[in-house]
């Protein structure tokens, strides 16, 4: 890269929320489009919920679960410990009902998914409601990727855009003084 001079920087801070240090053979804006659709799509609550389901009930026909369901089965159930509540899963378990089940348009999916893992798969409710948890953060983060693109974007083209002219300028003193 470096020798065909496509490298942007000696520095390679790539990470999500960074452009590429190197000039594409596409065009870059077409490329950083792609990458914000790409990442939008990947953490759409929607999606991530159906991904999420979906895992969750393939884990609960796994062999291994079967088996500890059987062994649990088989224990006589006696009166549960005196365990204390833990008010911070609580408080964290009453948001997701809130966000997931309420307020967005995930409301109707998370319900639904949700009897069906008590259905199917109810030791893994608790992982699974913990894994849906993590479409919160995701869906902060995907908004500061946004940004972050859209921003190193709009500062590349400026300056590619000086580059340019300041190109043309050159060309045009070294017309005149041929």
């Amino acid at each position: 890269m470096e020798k065909k001079g496509r490298l942007r920087g000696k520095s390679a801070n790539i990470n999500q929320i960074t452009l590429m240090n190197f000039l594409p053979t596409r065009p870059i804006a077409e490329i950083a489009q792609e990458y914000v659709d790409g990442f939008m799509q990947f953490y759409n609550p929607i999606k991530f919920l159906d991904r999420t389901y979906r895992h969750y009930r393939i884990l609960g026909t796994a062999p291994c679960h079967a088996e500890r369901r059987r062994k649990r089965q088989s224990k006589p159930q006696g009166k549960p410990q005196g365990k204390s509540i833990d008010w911070l899963m609580v408080k964290a378990l009453l948001i997701i009902v809130w966000r997931q089940g309420v307020v967005r348009k995930t409301r109707v999916k998370f319900w639904v998914y949700l009897w069906e893992m008590f259905k199917h798969n109810r030791g893994g409710i608790s992982s699974y409601l913990g894994v849906c948890a993590q479409i919160e953060h995701f869906l902060e983060y995907r908004e500061v990727v946004k940004a972050n693109i859209e921003e190193q974007l709009g500062a590349f083209l400026a300056a590619e855009a000086q580059y340019q002219e300041a190109q043309a300028q050159a060309e045009r003193v070294e017309a005149i003084a041929s």
